[in-house]
């Protein structure tokens, strides 16, 4: 095993900006079912459908975040990670990610959920489930990032792009920015980069 002189953050710094999808979507449809009446189920959904939304694109920034970082990272100088905290755990490659089979789930089930609830029709955009795909494409190979020590350990899903120059500077520059601001979202208009 090679040491190698430069160290880099396993993560950037925005793993305390992300609230677990699941957990806070469930949390809030039990709100909006303890109502009997349609009408009151309605007026719940309309009320946290904002909130749901606003959750499921924190989790994709993310997600492409993460995306990001590793394309950038692999186009950079090879350095050390620090703060792996997967580092060394049991990878389990028949066990599926639930959290993104969950998030998968809930974009269909949200559309659907926003018809009944108000008569209208509402979408999402594709890039969402493709980032979604790829990022666990990305765990997958890399086998849960259970074995990634440095830069070098990181392999990239086959469909991902090679940025320019100027474009890894654009990522570098909106990490950035999204660590220090938290919104994650911000890091959406980005995919046309990678993907």
């Amino acid at each position: 095993m090679t040491v190698l002189e430069k160290t880099v953050k396993f993560d950037p710094g925005w793993g305390h900006y992300v609230l677990v999808y699941s957990g806070s979507v469930e949390y809030l449809y039990r709100d909006i079912n303890k109502f009997k009446n349609l009408s009151q189920r309605s007026f719940k959904f309309k009320q946290y459908f904002p909130k749901i939304v606003k959750l499921l694109e924190n989790n994709i920034g993310f997600y492409l975040g993460c995306l990001l970082w590793a394309v950038y990272l692999k186009n950079s100088d090879d350095a050390d990670f620090l703060g792996n905290h997967c580092l060394g755990q049991k990878y389990d490659e028949n066990a599926p990610d639930l959290e993104i089979d969950y998030i998968l789930t809930s974009i269909d089930k949200l559309k659907n959920d926003y018809k009944y609830y108000t008569g209208k029709t509402t979408d999402f955009p594709e890039v969402y489930k493709t980032i979604l795909v790829t990022y666990n494409e990305f765990s997958i190979l890399n086998k849960g990032f259970t074995e990634t020590r440095n830069t070098t350990d990181l392999k990239l899903p086959s469909n991902l792009k090679t940025p320019s120059k100027e474009e890894l500077e654009k990522i570098n520059s909106s990490i950035e920015s999204v660590v220090e601001s938290g919104k994650l979202e911000e890091l959406i208009p980005l995919a046309d980069i990678i993907l």
